[in-house]
């Protein structure tokens, strides 16, 4: 507080004195602690010395400044309810007989800022790219701009909404769709003329032409580094044989190259002559394809082979699967099992590359088909594999701005439909058991249930079957199907050999920014961000709305007391300035009084400064001044007492506090 005191007497010139020579006005909160106004008296009184200060409460201030037109201040205030609404607190103050009721007034925790980080908030979810563009000072904009209170019952607006949003539009709500635009520069295009491409198309072949020369010359080197590699080996074992070394000399060695003993010293052997052996037969097979000579007779796969001769590769390269276990040692048996998961290996591999031959050749009859399609009628061709795309396209745009502008809730009761399909619904004792085939079962332990979803593979189908059962209710699924991927992929491949030019063109129109991506739509947000005054549970606040706060209010009250207030309800505060806020007051003032009372609702004419224009008012009045400000001999004299105050229509009841 002291350095918002610097920064107004700073502002008002008066930083260089010695003491602050001026009376005080000073607003403070109903039901203020004696402690806060005990600490705020000392810091004016003994720090800064003003000479008299004089307590208040602003809304009061206000309401005095709405009932008493004229230039005096009276003893008293006529009956009345105040409600007012501000920042982040809302009050409703009763007036009765002439001075405020406390014990029936209530504070409600909820303001104008819980209205606008709802609506940041919203805002935020809907459009994350744009985050850069929404603060809370541009919601507090669109909210005062747009927003707006239901002035009757706020769930059959929503309704109401909802069938206009559904395109049944029978009956218009309350505020329509609001898409506004926010800053967006367009960028250019940077045009690449020929002489460009020429001279970046020649820069990309000589990369690539160096990489590919590397690349080649790092292999010769490993081939190079593995060749004398194995001419050593070849050359000590050729040395051993020969009864050049001994055994006891050739295990040294071994022991000094790094061996751990001769079946290592074997395994590393054969597995380098391998990897000799593949890598001159990839440079064997690739310069036959540069050549187009096709596949060698003698340097056939096995993927080529026929059954008799595939049995025969394998009886010859794995022979202990094809003897009896029986009659093999210890060290055959681990042998026959590493030929087992061998041989499993390089059917696998041969099963894949016999799917990808054949997925290569249908691939190519389905080109030669489009070639004829071409041939027949070149223009018909190009514009239907336009119009297909275009149709993806779109569908994608549809299903993007879908999720971007429907309803969460909608979206939420669209997955939960489409989980029920799947597993079922909940049953009584809990979550429901899948439905669909091939889930794996959890077995129970002890009184638990063990969850094992996963460890069968068919477990992840349930994600598939969700996709599929949200798709059951709508043409256009939520989510983008594989097979919607492959068609488009399909179609620009097509579209890249036949027709280059017209491509490229569509796909920088799609990846330049558009003014339309920088809109943003508001609709039920509109009358949501407002309704937090009367339902905070909207943003997950535990506290009572102003409807319940009134309902709680009148019962303190009683029906007598309840009937003269509410013939003079005031309202006050900038959350106050929402269209149709008054008579949504009304109406809910109105259900808790008897069928036919009449209720006048008036708002204040400066809602915003009413407090400091009703302090002004007592500025000027010299004889309610010099009676009611709290002056620096009486503030010592009560000083004991803690936060002393002098009573007034407009101020707080002081208790002293006990000790």
């Amino acid at each position: 507080m002291e350095y918002i005191l610097d920064h107004i007497f700073d502002g008002l010139g008066l930083s260089g004195c010695q003491g602050i020579d001026h009376p005080i006005i000073l607003t403070e909160a109903i039901c203020n602690p004696n402690a806060c106004r005990s600490k705020l008296s000392k810091l004016l009184f003994e720090c800064y010395g003003v000479p008299s200060v004089f307590y208040g409460i602003g809304d009061l201030f206000d309401y005095l400044l709405h009932t008493h037109k004229g230039k005096d201040c009276p003893e008293s205030l006529s009956d009345g309810l105040i409600v007012s609404s501000s920042h982040k607190v809302s009050h409703i103050i009763p007036v009765v007989d002439g001075d405020p009721d406390f014990l029936a007034s209530v504070c409600i925790p909820v303001g104008s800022f819980h209205s606008h980080g709802f609506m940041l908030d919203r805002l935020l979810l809907r459009y994350p790219y744009l985050a850069q563009h929404l603060s809370l000072n541009r919601c507090f904009e669109l909210n005062h701009r747009f927003a707006a209170f239901v002035p009757g019952e706020f769930l059959e607006e929503l309704s109401r909404m909802q069938r206009w949003r559904d395109g049944k539009r029978s009956e218009a709500p309350m505020v329509k769709p609001v898409i506004l635009q926010l800053p967006f520069v367009e960028q250019q295009q940077k045009v690449i003329t020929e002489e460009q491409k020429t001279h970046r198309e020649r820069r990309r072949k000589e990369n690539a032409e160096r990489l590919r020369a590397m690349a080649k010359k790092r292999s010769e080197e490993k081939l190079a580094e593995r060749l004398e590699m194995l001419a050593s080996m070849d050359m000590l074992a050729e040395r051993l044989e020969a009864n050049v070394i001994s055994e006891a000399q050739f295990l040294a060695e071994l022991k000094q190259g790094g061996f751990q003993d001769r079946n290592d010293f074997e395994r590393t052997r054969k597995g380098i002559r391998k990897k000799i052996d593949d890598t001159i037969a990839r440079k064997r097979k690739r310069k036959r394809e540069r050549e187009g000579n096709g596949v060698d007779e003698d340097d056939k796969s096995i993927e080529f082979m026929d059954e008799e001769s595939r049995l025969a590769y394998f009886k010859e390269k794995y022979p202990l699967l094809y003897v009896d276990a029986s009659t093999l040692s210890e060290e055959q048996k681990k042998e026959k099992r590493k030929q087992v998961m061998w041989r499993g290996a390089e059917e696998s591999r041969m099963k894949r590359k016999q799917e990808k031959l054949m997925a290569k050749k249908s691939k190519q009859n389905q080109l030669a088909e489009e070639d004829e399609k071409y041939r027949q009628n070149p223009e018909e061709y190009i514009k239907r594999l336009h119009s297909a795309r275009g149709k993806i396209t779109e569908n994608r745009e549809k299903r993007k701005e879908a999720l971007q502008s429907g309803d969460r809730k909608q979206n939420i009761a669209s997955r939960r439909k489409a989980l029920q399909a799947v597993i079922g619904p909940a049953t009584a004792g809990g979550a429901g058991k899948p439905q669909s085939k091939g889930f794996s079962k959890s077995k129970p332990k002890g009184n638990k249930e063990e969850d094992t979803f996963g460890a069968n593979e068919d477990d992840w189908d349930l994600y598939k079957q969700m996709a599929k059962a949200r798709g059951d209710d709508d043409e256009n699924d939520d989510s983008e199907s594989e097979q919607e991927k492959q068609s488009l992929q399909w179609i620009e491949q097509l579209l890249e050999k036949y027709d280059p030019a017209s491509l490229k063109c569509e796909k920088e129109k799609v990846d330049t920014l558009r003014a339309s991506d920088f809109q943003i739509e508001l609709f039920v947000e509109l009358v949501k961000a407002p309704e937090i005054l009367f339902q905070p549970s909207i943003i997950g606040l535990e506290c009572v709305g102003l409807s319940e706060a009134l309902n709680g209010v009148f019962r303190k009250l009683g029906s007598e007391k309840r009937n003269r207030v509410c013939r003079n309800v005031f309202v006050t505060g900038g959350n106050t300035l929402f269209p149709n806020f008054c008579e949504r007051l009304k109406c809910e003032i109105q259900s808790e009084c008897p069928l036919g009372f009449q209720i006048k609702v008036q708002h204040t004419e400066v809602p915003i400064i009413g407090a400091w224009k009703g302090a002004q008012k007592i500025a000027l009045n010299e004889e309610f001044v010099r009676k009611h400000f709290l002056t620096k001999e009486e503030y010592f004299q009560h000083k004991g007492m803690g936060g002393y105050v002098k009573r007034h229509s407009c101020s707080n009841r002081f208790y002293p506090t006990p000790k």
